[in-house]
Order: C-alpha cells, then sequence, then structure tokens
C-alpha cells in the first residue's frame, strides 16, 4: 500500500538531485573529524498517525549523549569523533527531506537517523545512496514491507526490524494452539478513504495476512475501523458480526481504544464464557504495561474491574524489552541525563519515559562506531557509506538489549513477547518469547485460559449461542424419536420408489440416438442401410477423403489471414472434389466450438456421394484411420502462427460466404449439433455402458436451463461415436468477439456477461458441479442472442477419447489449455476429467478479459506475443509473489463506457478470479451477486422485454459501423489539416484547403532572425551522424518550444541554421521588439542547453536580425514551402555570418526601431566590412527590461 507514495517521492527527490549540483568531496574527501550525524525528528509528539512510536527530539537527546560517552569510553573512536545535529522534520514528508538535503548540500551529513515519519524516511533513503559515496541511513521505525526493498534503499538499515518478524512469531503461536479461523478488527483511518496512508496497525496485519495466505486451511475474515469516530455501541456491533465467523479475534489498536473493545466484549458475554481468545497486537512503543486496563480517572472504580476481568481472554504480542541488569542501568542513566541535563519534566510536564524505539538509536550509534572503527583500522574512508553500510549487515554485536543480530537485508532479528494475565499476580507477565534469529517461539509458564484450556476453532456459536442449538427439552426426546422413525420408513419408502423408477429410467435409455435416425429421410437412410449390407471393405477408397472433408467437416480458423488462406486452398480444391459432391448439398450455419479441430464428423444429411463406391459413413470411417493425420497437418500448418483471433478454431469462411462451425444434422424435425469423440473404434469396437455412464447419460438428459444447450442425445455405435446437443446458430462467443463489425456496448457485453454467469452458476449447483473446459469457443449464442454453455459433463466417456492424436501438433494442444487453472496444469498425472469449481472460476476470468478488451485469449500486450506452449510453462510456475502472476495485460484504457467505480469494480472481480491460489478466487455465487448488480438496468422480468433489447442492439451496430467509419473520414481529414498547419502559415494552408491560389505578397516592415551554430562543421566531424540527428534534434525542439511564446513565424532550418521572421503572413507594429526577446529568451535557452555526447562542451550559438521589406509566396506544387524574398534576407544573413558567438548581432534599421522602447539596451559595436554591403554600422542586444544576455564567462563578453 505504499507505492503511491514511493513513487511521488521518488519523483520529488530525482527533483532535487537534478537540481543539486555535486559537492566537492565527491572530488575531493577527506577523512577530517568530527563526522556529522543528522537525527530528524519532530519537537512534539503529533499525530499517532505519523508517529506511532513517539519519537522526538526530547526523547531521543540523552540517549544519543549515554551512547556517545560509552563509545569515546570504550575507545571505538576518538573524542569529538561523531557530532550529531538534529532537526525538526515537524513530521512532514516535505520538510523533513529538504533538511536533510540542506545538509547535504552543505557538506555536512554522513549518516542519517530518525525520521519517525515513514513517507518521510522513504525519499531520504531513496536518494541517501547516490550522495557521494553513498550515506548510510538508520531507522527505529519503518517497518513496513516495502521499504526492505534492498534495490530501491540500499543504505537503510532497520534497528527494530521488520513486520514479517512479528507475523511468523503469530504463526508460530497459532500453530501450536491449532486455530485456523481468525477475524482481524483494526483500526486504519482509511476507512473513511482519507489521504493520510495507512496505519501501522493496517501494516503489521497485513504482514501476518500475507504469512497466513501461504498456509492451508488458514481462513481469515477482517474489519476496519477508526478510533477517532468509533464508539463502544459499535465495537459491540462489530464483535457480535466476528462472533459469527470464528472465535479467535486479533486485535491491533490504540491501548485505549483495546480496553473500549474488550469492555463491548465483557458486555456481550464474549470475555468471560472461555468460548474466544482476543490476541491484541501492540504496534505502540511496547512499554509493557503491567496493568493496562487501569485508567487514572476511574481508579478502583467497577469499570476497572470489569476491565481486569475481560483482559483475562486477552493476549498481547509486542517488543520484547530486555531484563538485563546493563539494561537496566542504562535507562537510568538516560533518565538522569535527560533531568539534569534537558530538564525533562519541567520542559514537558510529564516524566521520562523509556521505550523500545527510543533505546533502539543507542544500538545504531554503536553499530555505526563499530563500522567505522573497523574501516578506520583498514585505512578505509570513513564517508564512504557503502563501504560501512556493508560491515554493519549480517552481523551480531553486544548492544545495550544484549546480542543484536542484523540480517543480511540490513534488518534486525527482532524478539517478541506473549503477554498475558496472571491471576495470581494480578498483572500481565510474559508467558513466552519468539527468538527472531532462530524463528523459535519458547514458552517460558502457563497460559492462562478463562475456561481453564484454549478455545477451540469449532463450533462456532455466536455471542448469542444463536448458531448452535442447546437441544430440546427431555419429555419431547420420545416424540422426536417416534417423528425420525415416521419419516425414515416414508424417506425409505420414496427412496426405493426413485429407485425402481431409475433404473426403469437408466435401462429405458432415452438418450440414445441411432445413426440412421442422424442421416436424412427414410428413403436415404433404407439406401444406405442396403449399401452396408453389401459387407464392404472399410479400408479402401480414401480418395473420397478430401471432398467430404472440404464439404462438411469444421475448419479451425485461428486469424483473419489463416480464414483467407483456408479459403482460397478450398476454391482450388473444390475443382477436384466438385463432381464427386452431391448437387443438392448444402452448407448448414452452426457454432458450436466444443469438438477438437482435427476430429472428422460428416453431417449426415450432406454426406450422401452419387458415386457407386462406398457410403459416405464407410468412407468416413475409413477416411478417419487412413488420412486424417495429412489433412491435419496441411491444417495445423495453417493455424500455427495465429493463437489469437479470427474466430473459433472450427470456423471457415467458405467461397459463398456461408460459415460453417460444426457439423449439423436435423433430428426429429430439429437442427441439431454433432460433436464426434475421438474414440478409437479399433480400441474401442463396443462401448461398454457401465452404470456410472448410464447416470452420466441420464444427468445430462436431465440438465434443463436457458443458459446451457440442451443434450438430445448420443450416438454409441462405432464408430460413430458422438454427442448431439441444441444447435445455436449465431456462432460462439469467440466468433462474436473476434468480429469487428459486431460493436458489443455496455449493456451487450453486460448481458452476454451475466448469460455466462447464470449458466455455470447452474451448472456448479447441479450434478455436473464442474465445466473442466470453459472457453470462450465453449459459449455459444442462439437466435435470440442468449449465450448458452456447451461441452460440459460426460467426463466419463470423454474420458475413453484417445488424446495422442490432439498431440500431434503443439499449438493447437497447448492452445485448447490456455484457460486451465495452473494448479490443474501442474498436475501432470491424476488431473481431474470434469476439472474442478475454482478451476472453472479461473477460465472464466480469462473469458471476463476477452469480452472486456476483445484482444483474444490470453493478450499479453502489442510487444510480446509469446506461443501457447509458453504461455503454459509461464503460467505453470509457482510465483513467489502476487507481482510474478503470469497473467493477460489488463489495458489502462476502460474496457466499458461505464462510471469508474464500476469498471473498477469488474476489474477487481477478474483479478481475484483468476487469483493463483484457488481458496482465494469467489464462488460462481458470489460473482452472480456482481454481475446482476452491473447488469440490473438491463435484465427486466419480461423475457420479450429483454429480448427485443439484445436484439435492438444487434441492429444498431450497423449504425454505429456507419458512424464510426464517418468519425474516421473527418478524424483523417482533421489530421491532414493539422499536418498542413504545421508546415505552412494557418491563413496560407487554409487558402490551400479551399482550393484557392496563394498570391505572393508584399511586407513594408518585418524583422528576419537567422541564428547558426559556430564550430558545428568541427562538431559534425567529431561526431557521429546519429549523434549530429539527436543534437539538432534537441536543439530545435528546445528553441520551437521558446519560439511558440511569441509572435513570429518559424520559417525553415537549413543544417544547422534556423531562420524566423516576424511581421508576417499577420502584419505586426512590433515585429522588431518580438524578435529580439525571441533572441534574448533563446540564449537563455543555449545557456542551460547539454550536448548529450560532449557534456562538457558550451554551445555557441551566433544570432542576427534585421529589419526591412520583402515578398512572401508559396513556391513548388510539390512539397510546397512558404518563401520570403527581397535584400532583407540577403542582409539578415550577413548580419549573422558577421557576428560573434553567444551575441546577438543588430542592424542600423533595427536598432532604430527598438530604440524607440526605451526597455532595450543595445551597444555600439560600430562599422564592420559586409560583403556586398560596404561598410555598416551595427549594434550588439545587451538586454530587454530584466532579461539580459547571460554571462557566458570573460571570453563570450
Amino acid at each position: 500500500m505504499m507505492k503511491p507514495f514511493l513513487i511521488v517521492l521518488t519523483l520529488y527527490g530525482s527533483a532535487v538531485l537534478a537540481m543539486t549540483p555535486p559537492p566537492p568531496w565527491e572530488v575531493r574527501y577527506s577523512p577530517r573529524f568530527p563526522l556529522s550525524i543528522i537525527v530528524g525528528l519532530p519537537i512534539e509528539d503529533g499525530s499517532p498517525l505519523r508517529n506511532p512510536y513517539k519519537l522526538t527530539i526530547t526523547k531521543a537527546q540523552p540517549v544519543f549523549d549515554v551512547a556517545l560517552d560509552d563509545i569515546y569510553a570504550k575507545g571505538l573512536l576518538p573524542y569529538d569523533a561523531l557530532a550529531i545535529s538534529y532537526e525538526d522534520t515537524q513530521l512532514s514528508d516535505a520538510v523533513g527531506p529538504q533538511k536533510v538535503i540542506d545538509h547535504y548540500c552543505n557538506r555536512t551529513v554522513d549518516a542519517v537517523m530518525g525520521m519517525a515519519y515513514v513517507y518521510a524516511l522513504a525519499p531520504v533513503a531513496r536518494m541517501s545512496q547516490f550522495w557521494g559515496n553513498g550515506v548510510p541511513v538508520f531507522t527505529t521505525a519503518a517497518m513496513v514491507d516495502e521499504l526492505g526493498d534492498r534495490n530501491v534503499f540500499p543504505l537503510l538499515t532497520r534497528l527494530m526490524g521488520t513486520y514479517v518478524t512479528l507475523a511468523k512469531m503469530t504463526l508460530k503461536l497459532v500453530q501450536k494452539l491449532t486455530w485456523r479461523r481468525f477475524h482481524f478488527l483494526f483500526n486504519d483511518q482509511a476507512v473513511h478513504g482519507t489521504s493520510h496512508g495507512r496505519s501501522e496497525c493496517f501494516f503489521s496485519l497485513n504482514a501476518i495476512k500475507n504469512v497466513f495466505n501461504h498456509e492451508k486451511n488458514i481462513h481469515w475474515t477482517k474489519e476496519m475501523f477508526s478510533e477517532q469516530s468509533t464508539t463502544r455501541d459499535r465495537f459491540t456491533e462489530l464483535l457480535k458480526k466476528a462472533s459469527m465467523d470464528t472465535n479467535m479475534i486479533i486485535l491491533c489498536a490504540s491501548p485505549d481504544t483495546v480496553r473500549e473493545i474488550m469492555l463491548s466484549a465483557h458486555d456481550l458475554g464474549m470475555a468471560t464464557s472461555g468460548e474466544y481468545v482476543f490476541i491484541n497486537i501492540d504496534v505502540s512503543t511496547g512499554s509493557h504495561a503491567e496493568k493496562p486496563w487501569i485508567r487514572a480517572n476511574d481508579t478502583n472504580s467497577p469499570e476497572n474491574e470489569k476491565a481486569k476481568e475481560a483482559y483475562k481472554a486477552l493476549k498481547t504480542i509486542s517488543l520484547r524489552r530486555s531484563d538485563l541488569d546493563e539494561y537496566k542501568n542504562f535507562e537510568s542513566r538516560v533518565k538522569e541525563r535527560a533531568e539534569k541535563k534537558y530538564n525533562y519534566s519541567m520542559v514537558t510536564g510529564k516524566e521520562y519515559e523509556m521505550n523500545n524505539f527510543i533505546s533502539a538509536f543507542y544500538d545504531a550509534v554503536l553499530l555505526y562506531a563499530i563500522a567505522l572503527n573497523e574501516t578506520l583500522a583498514e585505512g578505509l574512508d570513513p564517508r564512504n557509506g557503502k563501504n560501512i553500510t556493508s560491515k554493519m549487515w549480517n552481523r551480531t554485536f553486544v548492544g545495550i538489549t544484549g546480542n543484536v543480530s542484523i540480517d543480511q537485508n540490513g534488518d534486525r532479528y527482532s524478539d517478541y513477547s506473549l503477554l498475558d494475565l496472571d491471576p495470581n499476580q494480578g498483572k500481565f507477565v510474559e508467558v513466552a518469547y519468539y527468538s527472531g534469529a532462530n524463528n523459535q517461539l519458547h514458552q517460558m509458564s502457563d497460559f492462562h485460559w478463562v475456561g481453564g484450556q484454549p478455545p477451540k476453532d469449532q463450533p462456532i456459536c455466536g455471542w448469542d449461542h444463536s448458531k448452535c442449538d442447546n437441544g430440546p427439552p427431555y419429555l419431547i426426546y420420545l416424540l422426536l424419536v417416534a417423528v425420525i422413525i415416521i419419516v425414515a420408513l416414508s424417506v425409505g419408502l420414496f427412496l426405493f420408489y426413485r429407485r425402481i423408477k431409475l433404473e426403469r429410467e437408466l435401462a429405458a435409455m432415452s438418450w440414445k440416438i441411432p445413426w440412421d435416425e442422424l442421416e436424412g429421410d427414410d428413403a436415404e437412410r433404407k439406401e444406405r442401410k442396403k449399401k452396408r449390407s453389401r459387407k464392404m471393405d472399410l479400408y479402401n477408397h480414401p480418395d473420397q477423403l478430401e471432398a467430404l472433408l472440404r464439404s462438411n467437416s469444421r475448419r479451425s480458423s485461428s486469424s483473419g489471414a489463416t480464414r483467407k488462406i483456408s479459403a482460397m486452398i478450398d476454391r482450388k480444391l473444390s475443382i477436384f472434389t466438385r463432381k464427386k459432391s452431391s448437387p443438392s448439398d448444402k452448407i448448414v450455419e452452426n457454432n458450436h466450438s466444443g469438438n477438437h479441430f482435427d476430429e472428422r464428423v460428416h453431417s449426415p444429411s450432406n454426406s450422401i456421394a452419387t458415386s457407386k463406391k462406398k457410403s459416405s459413413v464407410e468412407d468416413d470411417y475409413d477416411n478417419n484411420t487412413k488420412k486424417s493425420v495429412s489433412i491435419n497437418n496441411r491444417k495445423h500448418s495453417l493455424s500455427r502462427y495465429s493463437r489469437g483471433s479470427g474466430g473459433s478454431v472450427e470456423t471457415i469462411q467458405m467461397q459463398n460466404n456461408a460459415q460453417i462451425f460444426t457439423t449439423t444434422s436435423t433430428y426429429k424435425g430439429q437442427m441439431v449439433a454433432i460433436k464426434k469423440l475421438a474414440i478409437d473404434p479399433k480400441k474401442t469396437p463396443k462401448l461398454d455402458l457401465s452404470r456410472s455412464l448410464l447416470m452420466e447419460f441420464k444427468a445430462m438428459k436431465d440438465l434443463q436451463h436457458d443458459h446451457i444447450t440442451r443434450f438430445a442425445g448420443a450416438c454409441v455405435e462405432a464408430p460413430h461415436y458422438c454427442i448431439v446437443t441444441e444447435y445455436c446458430p449465431k456462432g460462439s462467443l469467440e466468433d462474436i468477439l473476434e468480429n469487428e463489425k459486431i460493436k458489443l456496448d455496455k449493456m451487450m457485453k453486460y448481458s452476454l456477461l451475466h448469460d455466462l454467469v447464470k449458466g455455470m452458476y447452474f451448472l456448479h449447483n447441479s450434478v455436473i458441479r464442474s465445466h473442466g473446459k470453459l472457453k470462450t469457443s465453449n459459449c455459444v449464442v442462439d437466435s435470440r442472442f442468449v449465450l448458452k454453455i456447451t461441452d460440459f459433463g460426460l467426463a466419463e466417456l470423454h474420458g475413453l477419447e484417445d488424446t495422442a492424436s490432439m498431440e500431434v501438433e503443439e499449438h493447437s494442444f497447448f492452445k485448447k489449455q490456455l484457460w486451465t487453472a495452473p494448479e490443474l496444469l501442474r498436475m501432470e498425472t491424476n488431473r481431474p476429467l470434469k476439472g474442478t469449481q475454482r478451476g472453472d472460476v479461473y477460465s472464466f476470468a480469462l473469458i471476463l478479459h476477452e469480452m472486456l478488451y476483445r484482444h483474444g485469449a490470453f493478450y499479453r500486450g502489442e510487444d510480446e506475443s509469446p506461443s501457447p506452449r509458453e504461455i503454459i510453462a509461464n503460467v505453470s510456475k509457482i510465483p513467489a509473489n502476487e507481482d510474478l502472476w503470469y497473467r493477460p495485460i489488463i489495458p489502462e484504457v476502460s474496457p466499458v463506457d461505464d462510471n469508474p467505480e464500476t469498471v473498477k469494480k469488474l476489474i477487481d472481480l477478474m483479478v481475484n478470479c483468476w487469483a493463483e491460489h484457488p481458496q482465494d478466487r469467489p464462488e460462481f455465487n458470489v460473482i452472480r451477486k456482481i454481475v446482476h448488480s452491473l447488469n440490473k438496468d438491463n435484465e427486466t422480468a419480461n423475457l420479450v422485454d429483454n429480448l427485443l433489447k439484445r436484439m435492438e442492439q444487434y441492429a444498431t451496430n450497423l449504425e454505429g459501423l456507419v458512424e464510426e467509419r464517418t468519425q474516421e473520414y473527418l478524424a483523417e481529414k482533421k489530421k491532414v489539416e493539422d499536418l498542413l498547419h504545421q508546415l505552412l502559415p494557418p491563413t496560407v494552408a487554409d487558402q490551400l484547403i479551399a482550393g484557392h491560389a496563394v498570391q505572393a505578397e508584399s511586407y513594408d516592415w518585418v524583422t528576419i532572425y537567422f541564428s547558426d551554430i559556430v564550430g558545428f562543421t568541427a562538431l559534425s566531424s567529431k561526431s557521429t551522424p546519429m549523434q549530429v540527428v539527436t543534437l539538432l534534434n534537441d536543439l530545435y525542439l528546445a528553441f520551437d518550444s521558446v519560439v511558440d511564446n511569441f509572435k513570429v513565424y518559424k520559417v525553415e532550418t537549413i543544417g544547422d541554421a534556423y531562420m524566423v521572421v516576424s511581421g508576417l503572413p499577420e502584419r505586426r507594429e512590433d515585429h522588431a521588439s518580438q524578435i529580439a526577446q525571441m533572441s534574448l529568451a533563446l540564449l537563455q535557452k543555449v545557456k542551460n542547453f547539454v550536448i548529450r555526447h560532449r557534456p562538457s562542451e558550451q554551445l555557441k550559438l551566433r544570432i542576427g536580425m534585421h529589419s526591412g521589406s520583402v515578398v512572401a509566396g508559396v513556391v513548388g506544387s510539390k512539397m510546397p514551402r512558404y518563401t520570403l524574398f527581397g535584400d532583407c534576407v540577403n542582409t539578415s544573413s550577413r548580419m549573422e555570418s558577421n557576428g560573434l558567438p553567444l551575441r546577438i548581432h543588430v542592424s542600423k534599421a533595427t536598432k532604430e526601431i527598438l530604440s524607440k522602447d526605451p526597455d532595450f539596451h543595445l551597444e555600439l559595436r560600430g562599422e564592420i566590412e559586409m560583403k556586398g554591403k560596404g561598410l555598416q554600422t551595427t549594434y550588439w542586444l545587451k538586454s530587454y527590461k530584466d532579461t539580459a544576455v547571460p554571462d557566458f564567462g570573460p571570453e563570450f563578453r
């Protein structure tokens, strides 16, 4: 959550570095003493949101004094080797970094400590690596995970570690007690949507949540509140809600707020029942108050007693305090120094209070001194921050609290205590502690539980036991038993009846469809039966295959180019196949895309050949066994280069503009779709109809829903194994999404999305349970534009298919798995045939991405086009964190024309659905509610109204297409006009656009500016052509930005020459003034201009100007140019060539005009010989008002 402010502060820091010149010690580094330590802290405690640990200058000063005394006494450094300066950061992310930067600019900083406000620490820690050889930064706060990135903060040392250690301690505790369900209840000001950042409670519990997420079977919920606005009544409501989900509540808030929560828990009976436990995460000062329930204003009052009773159910996790005598002696010395030297009590009005975050400054100074001591002993530079930091990390030293260990990332291994209320002592004591260095939880004494034993995860009864049944009165037990017996008998009879009915239905096999009933009318079926009775060899005449394939089977189309190539091949081959096809053959549109792309199922109604050879059925069998591989190879070669677009893999564009999506036939007067099963008839000459398979067929037959395709039946006759389903003529969702002519607005997208969700919700709550192959090609659209899901169920039947043929072509094999969830891809064996429900949610997320952005499956951006195999390999890898998930790119453009909140809600749904961990993905009942809220305005109770809306949208697609083409034309027209306005003056360009001839025009008075670069030829000879082009481009871009601020017209640039005029095409009286002011501005720009490949050289611009009359007009018909003619042009050029570098040469004519304005200051140059002009008196322009020619050094004055 800290990334936004890190980005902002990065820009801020980069700007400071860009403006600040490198200090002299980057070149001349003196190992002088003292070394300067800058301590950035506030004077006052300030807001607990910005200073949760109450770090102030007045509290830190005595700690630093004692630390210096000990360092000098131990002889680690010479006396007065360290000088400490205190700066009031005012808890500001602007003031704090600025004061440290001021020290850097003044060369008075060798180390930085403090920075209580984490948003002020971040820019300092980021920039310190660029200050000389680096400046080490120490903090006793800033435990958030984001500051642990040492690529960004390489010199930051954290003396109090990171919240990850706290999370590990919490995990050890809950594992010890076998707790798996938790509720986080914490304070965070972001509950109001403010912009003050997140609280320390949020960061600490977020670390715990991340650790929990990597554990199996740990479930958690959360609730935020604001301490400033939440009352005890509100806490009561939050606790009631939490008690319905778990018995373990993890708290994080200020001590006063924790007391209020525990009092609310006492009122509800949760703190006294022994069924609940409260774990308090102490992220304040770690003061280890022994009696935190007592408040001074009501000591010994009933409220305090009630709070003490409630705190018996509370366990507190806090930073561990040292109990060493050395630490106690240190604390006494610090308090004594605070009173004697700084009059702490008198100044602040309260007694000095030590905490772990204040005392950690002692260890920071000591660690720095140890590293300096080693550096000096080795004869190295003590101001080399990078070297100093390397000596401080990955080491252990004896600090004021005992052994202090710093890991290889610069973070301290912190120790945490588990505090529990001892009923015998009447105070909180340490019952266990966690050692961060060895990741071990050590129990020191028995835990104290209200109920005598730890609460259990189950059952979850709620604060009022409303979720648990306490049992009925004993007197009605007998009645209940009687009722149960009667109900059991009734259920038994009912189940017996259902069993008999089920067996009859299974035996009837109403789903079974003979192949003959799919082959046309009765006469045709009789004729084919006669032909089959001749017992012809099923393995000849392979020459009929290609004709049948091209007339009846499905085609694959992965892109527009592939579709055109395939259609062209079919037109060529049709010459050889037309004679073999029946004249009555017809093409039937369908859209079922559930078949494998390499299957060869013929529409029986179209497969009757007039030839006297074998029947089409026998040919189909023969060709499938002998020739399918060669034909497949041709199709594979066409499709392997087009992964993402162009329609479903079963679609091809024929020469008569009809589309064939899948095999179709007429069954009982209805058009149906036929999906051929890849079951090898040699291996399975007869299908074994087991009971489980019969149950699957029956379940499929019984399914009825508006958003799934109806299962008509199946043919189980070898070799014609196939599935017959409802036929939808409008194509698959993939075909619709990749047809650019079909425009889908918000209503249409939401309607299709809602249909998909309703269909999946039904499947997941039916006996099918999951789909397993959900993708856009398995979502089909009927004639009413209602989306339906197809190719689901019958997992056992699909398990009989021969998958070896599918693996012939890698592209298609891997492409079919693009929608498969990562956890399923990693199952090389034992992958469930029917998939999983959470896997379907992942597939839904990818479909949602396709629907929203219409960039095809698994869009990875314009610059990245991985193959399906590469995508599957990347998705299968186990990512280290959420940022490494390999998922489709989410473009910045809004996918639908809707309000930003709705769009964000939709994108968040998509991201949650493709989460890496299956348990993190929502179920379809949750998805259904979210999508329904998006589409509630479009979904009406009246089916006719809903269908009319969809048909109206389909009709308006044509109007939208015309409007789009018109807008494209107008946009292109505007681009041409804008380009012409850049090449010619607007008035001249408008005449040419209107078709008028542009007449040359005379101007009595204009001022012309010329400039070039002195030494450009020599510079070019020492540079590469690309460097010269880059130089001129940078220079003229800078010049153009200046020219736009004045009433002038840029005529042209030739090489290093730059020509500008004022006074035309729009006549102006102040033309000379505009050119003069522009010249001064250009020299100002040149002053700061840096040549990229020669940054140490000063660009020498020579400027000349002259005023007079010219004639201007457009010359030429090809590449026309607006050109100036007249002696004024030549004289202006002479003024430039006879000038001096970095000066503005002005003619006498221009000087007379400028002299009318007293703000211009010119200096007489004298008479110079000018080619073609003789002796001419010229002048130098020095300044205008407060703008003068920059000082480029004595050699250019």
